[in-house]
């Protein structure tokens, strides 16, 4: 299967969760150079990982970007201070995306 998309795939969060997606979704064809990967320490493995393969990382959040993706990978505790920072990255055309447990919606990213 093959997604276009007009800006970069912006992985918020680089542990467990957020590393097996980005690993699958390069695994399955999406060019380093479309994925953006936002931690501010990222754990050795990881780093390690992103370095081999040319990804883009960032300590903070990317004020040059529009995503067409947005993923937020952040621990549920982190969603009340990490969401009202990602309003810069998300467009009218952008897929906000969550896989935080037990959080219901990320409707910070809407208002």
């Amino acid at each position: 299967m093959t997604v276009e998309t007009t800006g970069p795939i912006v992985l918020i969060g680089a542990g467990n969760m957020g590393g097996a997606l980005m690993r699958g979704w390069l695994a399955s064809g999406v060019a380093a150079r479309d994925v953006i990967v936002v931690d501010p320490s990222l754990r050795p493995p990881m780093a390690e990982f992103v370095a081999k393969h040319g990804l883009r990382h960032e300590t903070g959040i990317p004020r040059d970007v529009n995503a067409s993706v947005l993923l937020i990978a952040v621990k549920p505790q982190m969603m009340a201070e990490v969401l009202p920072a990602l309003k810069p990255l998300a467009g009218p055309e952008t897929v906000a995306v969550s896989i935080a447990a037990a959080k219901k919606r990320a409707q910070e990213l809407a208002g």
